[in-house]
C-alpha cells in the first residue's frame, strides 16, 4: 500500500515537473518589447567554451587529477548557469508565441504556433540538459553533451526575430 502511494506521488510529481516545463515562464507578454525587456542575455560563446570536450581534454591533461575537479566543478556550475537562463528565456519565447498565435495576421499567427513549439523542445532539451549537468557537477570525470542545445536556441532566436519583424510589420500596417 505504501508502495502506491509512492508510486501516485512519484507520478503526480513528474507531472507537475512537465507541466511547469513545458508552461514556460509565468509573466504575461503582449508584444516584442515585453520580450526584450524579459529575455537574459546569454553569452553563447562562453557556454560553448564552459561545454567543450576538447577543453575538458585540455584542461584534464594540463592539471592534476584534484585540481582538474575543482576546475572541473567550477565550470561546470557556471555551465548549469548558462542553461538555466536558457531554459527560462525558452520559456519567455513559448509565452512570446502563445501570444503571437492570437494575432489576426495569419502569418504572425503561423509564425507564434511555429515559435512555441520550438521553445518548448527548446526549454526541455535545456532542463534535461541542466539535470545531466548537475550529475557532472557532483561527478567531474563524468562528460556533459549539451551541444544539441546550442542548435535549437539558435533555430529559436531566428524564430523570435523572425516574429518580431512580423509583429512590428502588423503593428505598422494599423
Amino acid at each position: 500500500m505504501i508502495f502506491l502511494i509512492g508510486i501516485v506521488l512519484a507520478s503526480i510529481g513528474s507531472l507537475l515537473i512537465v507541466w511547469w516545463a513545458v508552461r514556460g515562464n509565468i509573466q504575461p507578454v503582449q508584444d516584442v518589447e515585453d520580450v526584450c525587456k524579459l529575455l537574459r542575455p546569454i553569452d553563447l560563446q562562453s557556454f560553448q567554451n564552459l561545454i567543450d570536450p576538447a577543453e575538458d581534454m585540455f584542461l584534464r591533461r594540463r592539471l592534476t587529477g584534484k585540481a582538474f575537479r575543482t576546475v572541473q566543478r567550477a565550470r561546470r556550475v557556471a555551465a548549469a548557469e548558462y542553461l538555466w537562463r536558457l531554459a527560462q528565456n525558452a520559456g519567455i519565447l513559448v509565452r512570446a508565441g502563445q501570444c503571437a498565435r492570437m494575432a489576426s495576421n495569419a502569418q504572425v499567427a503561423s509564425a507564434g504556433r511555429n515559435l512555441a513549439s520550438v521553445a518548448v523542445m527548446t526549454r526541455v532539451l535545456a532542463l534535461l540538459a541542466l539535470a545531466r549537468l548537475s550529475i557532472g557537477i557532483a561527478f567531474p570525470q563524468t562528460t556533459a553533451r549539451c551541444k544539441p542545445i546550442l542548435e535549437q536556441y539558435g533555430a529559436m532566436t531566428t524564430m523570435y526575430m523572425r516574429l518580431g519583424i512580423l509583429w512590428r510589420s502588423q503593428r505598422a500596417a494599423t
